[in-house]
């Protein structure tokens, strides 16, 4: 498996170092499987933002008045799924699944984390996650007993606005079509590339290979490797890459 990267040296007159020269290093690096490109500098790292990075809890905590996904309002406020579904709203411990108001796939769901609010991420908790997760494989079960092409899953979380977030209360968006999107297609092809150039599974050779050189390798447990991306697309991108299980239904 190659890693390929390149560096480039940028030579310029910095203010904050008195006009003096100063040399920067930017990595190109290549994505092993879709071959796209990210540039990396870490000392971007240390520039000025102006843009908050949070939100004041304070405000964050007014947005519950009237937040649809409340206790209080979800009944009354939140769309319910067709009677092929077998119940209106899915759920599971403190989790409530319901489809999207404003569907962006065919079939396309929210499923609400918490009856609180405003979460940390101190605050959330394995059984949380875990009853989210389960819910939402069961959805995923569900849409192919209605749908057997819609195969294309996918399991989306912004949590807040620093994050995206268009709602503060915690919550899934799950999509599920019979294409897949722009990025999953590429992935999928760059899948079904190495395993015909080489006959090997891609994820198990990146586990392999990473686990080897150590630089981004997190750690694993018995059924995940932890790492950080070679080629991130964002930023902090970490990767878990399950051992065995190629689909949502074999988690």
């Amino acid at each position: 498996m190659l890693f390929r990267k390149e560096v480039r040296e940028v030579r310029f007159l910095s203010p904050l170092q008195g006009f003096n020269e100063v040399v920067q290093r930017v990595e190109f690096r290549e994505d092993p499987l879709t071959g796209r490109w990210s540039r990396i500098n870490l000392e971007r790292a240390k520039r000025v933002r102006q843009a908050m990075g949070e939100s004041p809890l304070d405000l964050l905590r007014e947005s519950a008045k009237g937040c649809f996904f409340c206790p209080e309002n979800l009944e009354d406020s939140t769309p319910k799924l067709p009677p092929e579904f077998g119940e209106e709203r899915m759920r599971r411990g403190e989790a409530t699944l319901f489809p999207n108001l404003f569907p962006f796939a065919e079939f396309h769901a929210v499923v609400v984390l918490s009856r609180e609010h405003l979460l940390t991420v101190r605050d959330f908790h394995s059984r949380m996650l875990e009853d989210a997760l389960r819910l939402s494989f069961e959805y995923f079960e569900r849409v192919k007993g209605v749908e057997p092409r819609a195969v294309y899953a996918m399991l989306n979380w912004n949590h807040l606005p620093s994050a995206a977030a268009s709602i503060v209360h915690p919550h899934f968006q799950l999509l599920v079509d019979r294409t897949p999107t722009f990025w999953l297609e590429k992935v999928l092809e760059g899948g079904k590339r190495y395993r015909r150039r080489t006959g090997r599974n891609f994820w198990s050779d990146l586990l392999r290979e990473e686990r080897r050189r150590g630089e981004r390798w997190i750690g694993e447990g018995e059924r995940i490797g932890w790492l950080a991306a070679f080629a991130p697309q964002g930023q902090n991108e970490v990767w878990a890459v399950f051992k065995e299980a190629s689909c949502f239904g074999e988690v």
